[in-house]
């Protein structure tokens, strides 16, 4: 059983990563909102823990940044070509919904 969840986290870890680098090609910035001490933001904060290293090691040349901000909902924010932005919310989702909805930002 442990094993399975290991090679499971593993296989996640690798799509991720493709997912993110496709993300990060298509745009200029992306942006992740939260509030620190929210619970509506563990998601976030639980998907920042688990991604991160392994997003900015794949993709070194793209700015990702983390903002931790008092009284706001949890977005992600993607910047395109000509100044075009698409947010995405990120208030109340797990881990695994985090990650789905920044994901989608590559299709925008």
């Amino acid at each position: 059983m442990c094993t399975e969840r290991n090679t499971l986290g593993m296989a996640y870890k690798r799509l991720w990563s493709k997912v993110a680098s496709i993300l990060l090609e298509q745009r200029s910035k992306m942006s992740i909102h939260s509030v620190k001490r929210s619970s509506s933001s563990r998601g976030v904060a639980s998907f920042i823990e688990q991604n991160y290293v392994s997003l900015k090691k794949n993709n070194p040349k793209s700015p990702i940044l983390i903002r931790e901000c008092s009284g706001i909902q949890a977005k992600a924010f993607a910047r395109y070509a000509f100044g075009r932005e698409v947010s995405v919310s990120l208030d109340g989702l797990s881990t695994d919904a985090v990650s789905n909805a920044v994901s989608k930002l590559a299709t925008e």
